[in-house]
């Protein structure tokens, strides 16, 4: 009996940790909606001056602006995964997904994990389509769990953007926004290297950063679910990266943490379709065991786990390259680069 009080209080505060989003229920939305609504509609008859129709409509969107949702595991609902945009896209592209060495069976059992996406490409056009998107039956009918994708800090500082990415199950990238997620029972789709992998992505390369992130098989771990690998074939040829501005980029994404980088597609913004489609190659699922941060094994649990989902994802590419439109590439890491990098930058100051 003691023990049942004690999950019972620890399921408690845990529940008074994560808030729920007051912001984001059917009745405030609506309240909201017809507060914005009725302002406008009074300011176009004359009734109110726009400054009060503008204070009206800030009064109606601060409390959600400012809720931090993005942080708590996003809105219960997302209602945006079959938007306009995700079908035009997937169409545009030819987007799909296929099985690679593993079957429908193997995800029979998995309530919980974390989907590995690589590469991020110059747009994440994969994980807004597979991560954010339902365009696909694949977690409707092979892997039947509720997801929350993790996206840059600042694009839920961006109003307008902020609310797409709600709607899509966008949440914040920190350790702390995943734990909350992971707490509630949500699956995570992510892509290692973030903004910084970003920068780094080459038209027509295959580029992914691996060896130096490992905090998504910590958490994979310190949970006890699995991680998945995906690749996605096509995500960079889907836009041009632009050669002068690659130092530009570069920087936004190290130091100030932004992914802006500069890309060419169809008609300048629109994604190009690329000649063998884009398609997402899933794998089969890797295993971890349960372990707390404070176990002697630790480490090597981290190493041998990050070892088997890198090996996992080099084995769908190398598979699967002659059929999408890599056959004649290699897939390396981004720490390479950067590690050569530092070694010219070491010997030009030795020879000064």
């Amino acid at each position: 009996a003691g023990s049942d009080e004690t999950k019972a209080a620890e399921e408690n505060d845990q529940k008074e940790q994560i808030p729920e989003d007051m912001f984001f229920d059917k009745k405030t939305f609506y309240l909201l909606g017809f507060i914005i609504l009725a302002s406008a509609v009074a300011w176009y008859l004359g009734k109110i001056s726009s400054h009060a129709a503008i204070a009206a409509t800030l009064f109606a969107y601060l409390p959600s602006y400012l809720s931090g949702i993005q942080h708590k595991g996003g809105p219960t609902k997302c209602l945006g995964r079959k938007s306009v945009l995700h079908r035009y896209v997937a169409n545009k592209v030819d987007f799909k997904y296929n099985l690679w060495g593993c079957s429908q069976k193997d995800f029979k059992n998995v309530n919980q994990a974390i989907f590995v996406i690589v590469p991020h490409g110059l747009a994440s056009v994969g994980h807004l389509l597979f991560g954010l998107g339902d365009t696909h039956d694949f977690f409707e009918s092979v892997c039947k769990v509720e997801r929350r994708s993790l996206g840059a800090s600042i694009v839920f500082v961006i109003p307008g953007f902020r609310e797409f990415m709600l709607s899509v199950g966008g949440i914040d990238a920190s350790r702390e926004s995943a734990e909350t997620a992971l707490k509630k029972g949500y699956s995570l789709t992510i892509i290692p290297g973030g903004v910084v992998g970003q920068s780094l992505t080459r038209y027509g390369e295959a580029g992914a950063y691996l060896r130096n992130r490992k905090g998504f098989v910590k958490l994979a771990i310190k949970h006890g679910i699995p991680l998945i690998p995906v690749y996605i074939f096509g995500e960079t040829l889907v836009y041009k990266d632009i050669p002068f501005f690659r130092p530009v980029a570069k920087f936004l994404a190290t130091k100030l943490r932004i992914g802006i980088p500069p890309l060419l597609g169809d008609f300048g913004i629109l994604p190009m379709k690329p000649a063998k489609g884009m398609v997402a190659v899933v794998g089969k699922p890797v295993q971890v065991s349960k372990k707390v941060e404070t176990s002697p094994d630790w480490d090597s649990a981290v190493k041998q786990a990050h070892g088997k989902i890198s090996k996992s994802i080099s084995a769908i590419f190398e598979a699967n390259k002659t059929s999408y439109g890599y056959a004649d590439k290699k897939l390396y890491d981004f720490a390479d680069e950067v590690g050569e990098r530092k070694k010219e930058k070491q010997k030009t100051k030795k020879r000064n």
